[in-house]
């Protein structure tokens, strides 16, 4: 006699078979109905992980942690931009961007596997939901007037992008957000519910605006104002069926918004010159190699001589000579090439081809370079605050896409954030090893 054995295939898989995502539901748990609250009000709660073994939660911990410090990482260089437009800088409680970016670098050593969940989670959605809004507010001031700025300097202070590149920079950073590897389960009634919440900062915002000058020397905030206020132009019906609560933020407000992307020079920036990095010093500016008066002349000679037959080199293999170095060298001798100025960019950054042209000038790039590969190198471990050494590579990766140039195609900008953001991972993971003993089970 035969016995016919039926077994639900479903019961034989665990519930956590799949690695995490932005809101799986097989990890994350959505609660959307909360009567107290006339507004859609969700909260973010992981799931219970305790019956998991300690193999499954290093394993699933080290997916967390990857997914995490992508969002971390845009999260970063956004922040460094409006630092410096002076956009709203929104410390709302639970749903304002900058209020999860001080909360994740509080406590960035943290193993708890679901406090990164419930800090991964927001500060997704606070992020997608504000990038929505500068990407239309940078439309709007991109459709009037832009121009290249790339590599425009005063005192050695590079200036912002112009809001045309802004914008794709900005694209570039929603591409990741938008990509399956983190977000195959975005949830859009919670970007609804963050977009809200930031309309309702926006709204409140015209509270202490004062009083609006429509009359102002370019004429943009008049015609601005017009195209806003109008509900039947293309600009306020496309974004009002992308932005929820789009219409309801006052014109004026919009205008002042696109406006601040007119600015040319950072109004403010993560402080730079900190313990970690005050052995680099630039206080002079020399426009070459020759005007370096604490070296002796030989040396400078010598230098000059090898500089040039780097160019040789490099013209003889059709590239520049800061792409020839970063193939030919590796990080700690392109510590030294950055620390005298010599040029160690990529082929696709503004100064390139003005640097193998005059082999002797002082690479304009060369302050970013030397945070970047010092971060690389570990040449200040246990220097200075987590947060202050953060802050540097952010502004060090946003000022490596502010000096792209322009005529790259969006795949550059896209590889340049990349690289910008797997320094802000070396950053972080270097910060996490000297983090507490494994706590899987907090909140």
């Amino acid at each position: 006699m035969d016995l016919k054995l039926t077994v639900d295939q479903s019961s034989m898989v665990p519930r956590n078979a799949h690695p995490y995502t932005i809101s799986s539901d097989e990890w994350v748990e959505v609660n959307t109905m909360n009567p107290a609250s006339p507004l859609l009000s969700p909260s973010l709660e992981p799931k219970d992980i305790r019956y998991l073994g300690e193999d499954d939660l290093r394993f699933h911990l080290e997916v967390v942690v990857r997914i995490f410090i992508k969002v971390y990482a845009i999260a970063k260089i956004l922040q460094v931009a409006f630092m410096g437009y002076g956009t709203e800088l929104d410390m709302t409680v639970g749903t304002g961007l900058m209020y999860w970016i001080a909360c994740a670098q509080q406590k960035i050593r943290t193993r708890s596997l679901c406090l990164l969940i419930k800090w991964t989670e927001n500060l997704y959605y606070a992020c997608y939901a504000r990038i929505t809004f500068d990407i239309a507010a940078i439309e709007l001031c991109a459709a009037f007037w832009s121009e290249d700025r790339a590599g425009l300097m005063h005192d050695g202070t590079f200036c912002l992008p112009e809001a045309s590149h802004l914008y794709r920079i900005l694209l570039a950073c929603k591409d990741v957000l938008d990509s399956p590897e983190l977000s195959a389960n975005r949830d859009e009634a919670l970007v609804t519910y963050f977009q809200q919440a930031y309309v309702r900062v926006l709204i409140d915002m015209q509270k202490h605006m004062g009083k609006f000058v429509a009359n102002d020397i370019l004429g943009f905030r008049r015609n601005a104002r017009s195209v806003v206020s109008n509900p039947e132009s293309s600009f306020s019906q496309k974004w009002s069926q992308i932005i929820s609560g789009f219409s309801e933020i006052p014109a004026e407000v919009v205008t002042i918004l696109a406006e601040k992307f007119f600015t040319v020079y950072a109004k403010d920036e993560p402080a730079r010159d900190y313990e970690p990095f005050s052995f680099i010093k630039f206080d002079k500016n020399p426009k070459d190699i020759e005007e370096y008066e604490e070296y002796p002349k030989e040396w400078v000679e010598s230098e000059l001589i090898q500089r040039n037959r780097e160019t040789a080199r490099a013209c003889l293999e059709g590239l520049t000579v800061g792409e020839f170095r970063r193939g030919e060298f590796n990080p700690a001798e392109l510590v030294r090439y950055a620390r005298l100025r010599a040029c160690v960019c990529k082929d696709t950054c503004f100064c390139a081809q003005g640097c193998h042209s005059e082999p002797e000038r002082s690479c304009p790039c060369a302050q970013r370079q030397l945070r970047t590969y010092h971060c690389i190198e570990r040449k200040y471990i246990g220097r200075g605050t987590y947060q202050e050494r953060i802050d540097a590579v952010a502004l060090s990766g946003f000022q490596g896409l502010s000096g792209l140039k322009r005529e790259n195609d969006d795949s550059i900008v896209a590889l340049e954030l990349s690289w910008a953001m797997e320094v802000i991972e070396v950053e972080v993971r270097r910060d996490r090893t000297i983090g507490p003993a494994l706590e899987f089970m907090g909140l």
